[in-house]
């Protein structure tokens, strides 16, 4: 706002000469020995006149020049404001006073509006040139259209070029909201403002889902501060009052939640106190109770099906079973027909036939009898029910719900038409399932499954987690394998499965109707060795021989002989190795050094048995051993001493008889005769009577 400047100095000028300017000025210079200074106060108010000291008579004229030269090219405009009425800072005006403002110069109407404020809201517009403004030479009184409040505050807007002077050039006016203010004379007001009405009503029904919360006030209210908080089901929207979902015009507040109520759903809505003031600051006392404002929300939401029956997928489904519907909510009939496929016929029934029935949120319908073994399918349009509400139910399309029709009366057993493993299957896997193909559906019953497998059994509940049955197919997982290469016969108990009209499976009873042999997983071992071990006196060209505990054939490996100082190396699959059934004869190439001491070093999988099981092998000195004879000796041993002496005289009775001979020798066969007398003893060289000691052999008569 322009405010008039006045200008003081301490010479006889005018006490007070008014320049016009934008902004308070101070001015300073120099004159002679003279310092010059102008204070430019802010406003009429403040004149807090400062002397000016020691000007000359002489520089006034010359600085009231530059000081009006320097408000021009400051703003720009030669014209200004030089009062109004009522002036700033006035209080108790009457609120129907006109606005007068006085110009320096003759004014005429410009363009724009003169706009009142009042408690810091707009409270008229005025336009410049209507009749509400009368202008007379360089004073302007504005008429304001409305009466203003008791007590209310007050600031006026004039706009830069609202009036011009008489040459057209824009007058600059009042912009600043601080300018030109006065307050209303009037009784405080201090009761805070109250509802007078709400939408929706309190207990209001079928409130739409998106409808905006409506407050009116017995005044005009504005934003204060605090929550709005919407309860609605087990939700709740906070909404603050200065967020922009909150508007507010005069005395009507209207709120915009940011998300929609929730379907057919008790809501109620609280709001703080503070959050809305009326115009004066008095506080709404606001809403606390959850039981002030209650509205209930419109049911949008169409009913749903919670269980159909038949379930849909259902098999033996009974020919006269009724088609029942659960609903989410109650529910009533609309229009339009359900339709049954069933296979080569369908039947068309009306909602509104007495077939259907309806009660509360079940839907019963009773169609004549469905063909057996017939694939039925239901189809319901949209429409055909709606729930109180009048939502419509989206209908059931053909894939939605489908089921099977029991088959015409079984009074067949069901019958086994494969076995796996196949019935005297041989080298049948240790862990194999055993299946039993159906020639239909079954289920289990009651029963026992026999595995016997060998010198060992396995008995197997049918209700056992390790019997499974998909349709007719039956899978027994035995919970132990087999052992390897037995004879196992399977037995079933009468009754164990049935089909699923409840026919019994005869089993199988005899232990010869399923029948198979396991794999061989056995390592070969070997029953004897030739020569055996640790025999002493083997022959220098003697053949080795494994006997084994099944049939053999050769595999890979060398086989080493250790003898001593020296060795021989034997490929497996060399003619030096041949076998014959559970036989293996090893014939050397080079005959064994004589009182050799020798052991057999035979290689893993050197030799396996038919089903590729592989023997372990030799690997240790003292597993198999044996020493070789010494030299051939062809001489025979002869007598060179005895005791006593031959025709020796005078013998004890009681000596022994002492045989000495030309190299060790052992005992043979035969008998021993002593001659003496009429008698005589026959002795066998066997008896414990003869001893042999190296070269001596020692007869102690009886």
């Amino acid at each position: 706002m322009k405010k008039l400047i006045p200008f003081y100095s301490s010479v006889n000028h005018p006490p007070e000469m008014h320049i016009i300017a934008s902004r308070a000025i101070k001015m300073s210079g120099v004159s002679g020995n003279k310092s010059v200074q102008a204070i430019v106060p802010l406003s009429d108010n403040n004149r807090d006149k400062r002397k000016i000291s020691a000007i000359p008579a002489t520089c006034v004229s010359f600085l009231l020049f530059l000081l009006l030269l320097l408000t021009i090219s400051q703003n720009g405009f030669a014209q200004n404001i030089i009062s109004v009425e009522p002036k700033d800072g006035d209080v108790n005006v009457k609120p129907d006073i006109e606005l007068t403002i006085t110009f320096d110069v003759p004014i005429e109407a410009g363009k724009g509006q003169i706009e009142v404020f009042e408690n810091n809201k707009s409270a008229d517009k005025i336009n410049v040139k209507s009749n509400f403004v009368t202008i007379t030479g360089n004073k302007a009184v504005v008429e304001i259209k409305k009466d203003l409040k008791p007590g209310a505050s007050i600031y006026v807007i004039v706009p830069d070029g609202a009036f011009v002077d008489e040459s057209g050039n824009d007058i600059k006016g009042i912009t600043d909201p601080e300018a030109w203010n006065y307050s209303v004379e009037g009784v405080t007001d201090e009761t805070p403002p109250v509802i007078t009405d709400l939408s929706p009503a309190d207990e209001e029904a079928n409130v739409p889902i998106d409808a905006d919360l409506t407050l009116i006030f017995d005044e005009e209210v504005v934003k204060g501060t605090g929550n709005i908080v919407i309860y609605q089901g087990t939700t709740t929207q906070t909404i603050a009052v200065t967020n922009g979902a909150v508007s507010i015009n005069g005395n009507q507040v209207t709120i915009d939640p940011a998300l929609d109520f929730a379907s057919a759903t008790p809501v109620y809505v609280t709001i703080q106190a503070g959050a809305f003031t009326d115009v004066d600051g008095n506080a709404f006392e606001g809403i606390i109770s959850n039981t002030t404002w209650n509205f209930y929300t419109e049911d949008t939401t169409s009913p749903a099906i919670t269980t159909l029956a038949p379930a849909d997928n259902s098999t033996g489904v009974a020919i006269d079973a009724d088609l029942v519907l659960t609903f989410t909510e109650n529910i009533q009939a609309g229009t339009g027909n359900i339709i049954i496929n069933q296979g080569t016929t369908s039947q068309t029934i009306a909602v509104t036939d007495a077939a259907v029935s309806i009660a509360d949120n079940v839907v019963t319908i009773d169609p004549s009898d469905f063909p057996n073994s017939a694939s039925v399918s239901i189809t319901i349009p949209e429409g055909a029910f709606t729930d109180e509400a009048g939502n419509e139910f989206a209908g059931i399309a053909a894939s939605e719900w489908r089921f099977t029709t029991q088959a015409p009366a079984d009074n067949q057993p069901p019958t086994v038409t494969s076995y796996a493993p196949l019935d005297n299957a041989t080298g049948v896997v240790l862990s194999s399932d055993l299946v039993l193909t159906f020639s239909e559906t079954v289920v289990k019953g009651a029963g026992t499954i026999l595995l016997s497998q060998g010198t060992t059994t396995q008995t197997i509940p049918v209700s056992d987690n390790a019997v499974t049955v998909n349709g007719n197919v039956v899978t027994i997982d035995p919970p132990t394998d087999f052992p390897s290469q037995s004879a196992v016969s399977v037995q079933i108990a009468g009754g164990a499965f049935t089909d699923v009209a409840g026919n019994d499976y005869a089993g199988i009873t005899s232990p010869d109707s399923w029948n198979f042999t396991s794999e061989d997983k056995t390592a070969p071992v070997v029953t004897t060795f030739s020569p055996a071990d640790n025999f002493i006196g083997v022959e220098a060209n003697a053949n080795l021989v494994l006997t084994f505990s099944e049939n053999m054939q050769k595999g890979t490996g060398t086989i080493t002989l250790h003898q001593g100082l020296t060795s021989q190396q034997i490929a497996v699959g060399s003619t030096a190795v041949t076998v014959n059934d559970n036989i293996i004869t090893i014939d050397p190439p080079t005959d064994f050094p004589f009182l050799a001491t020798v052991w057999v070093e035979i290689p893993a999988g050197a030799f396996i048995d038919i089903s590729d099981n592989a023997y372990e092998g030799i690997s240790a000195a003292n597993e198999w051993n044996f020493t070789v004879i010494a030299l051939i000796d062809t001489t025979d041993p002869t007598l060179t001493a005895t005791t006593p002496a031959d025709e020796a005289s005078k013998v004890g009775i009681a000596d022994n008889l002492q045989l000495t001979f030309s190299e060790p020798v052992q005992k043979g066969s035969g008998t021993i005769t002593i001659t003496q007398g009429t008698t005589s003893q026959l002795i066998a060289v066997s008896d414990g009577v003869v001893a042999v000691n190296g070269s001596t052999v020692t007869i102690d008569p009886l």
